[in-house]
């Protein structure tokens, strides 16, 4: 971590730097949210816009304005408030890559001590399966005779199912 200034910018409000003894008001924009930029005056860096009226964890490249080259990372966190507010937007220290002689190494360096966890959550999942063989009509063929082989033995009569097998 490092004790850079950090100033925060929002479009049509007057930027602020952020102080971590000090609590500052944010106010959503006309969309009813809230979306900032993060500048590190020090470095002549500054992080794309970042949506933060939303809970969770983000993490923010900052890049240099005059070449684009990524710099650092900046952990952002918005947590649900206690009774003085709703939200609560935490902003960690500026996370430096280390200076390397190539672009390619402080690329690689820059997230080296970071940890990134993914978790996925699937409440639905669709397969589809299709069968690319030129062999088409005897593969299908089989399957029907299986399935009708299977109705038979679990005694499912249904003219429903006896159609489609038949197209």
């Amino acid at each position: 971590g490092s004790n850079d200034v950090i100033v925060v910018k929002q479009l049509s409000k007057n930027p602020f730097s952020l102080d971590s003894s000090k609590i500052y008001p944010i106010e959503r924009d006309r969309n009813n949210s809230i979306v900032v930029q993060f500048d590190i005056p020090s470095l002549n860096a500054l992080t794309g816009p970042v949506q933060i009226d939303k809970v969770g964890l983000r993490i923010c490249v900052a890049r240099s304005k005059s070449t684009g080259e990524a710099l650092g990372s900046l952990a952002v966190q918005t947590v649900i408030g206690a009774r003085d507010s709703r939200l609560v937007i935490k902003i960690g220290s500026f996370n430096a890559g280390e200076e390397q002689s190539t672009e390619s190494s402080v690329s690689s360096s820059l997230f080296e001590h970071d940890l990134i966890r993914f978790r996925v959550r699937w409440s639905e999942m669709r397969v589809t399966l299709k069968d690319t063989s030129f062999g088409e009509n005897e593969k299908y063929e089989e399957n029907r005779a299986a399935i009708r082989k299977y109705l038979e033995h679990h005694n499912i009569n249904s003219s429903e199912v006896e159609q489609r097998l038949a197209e």
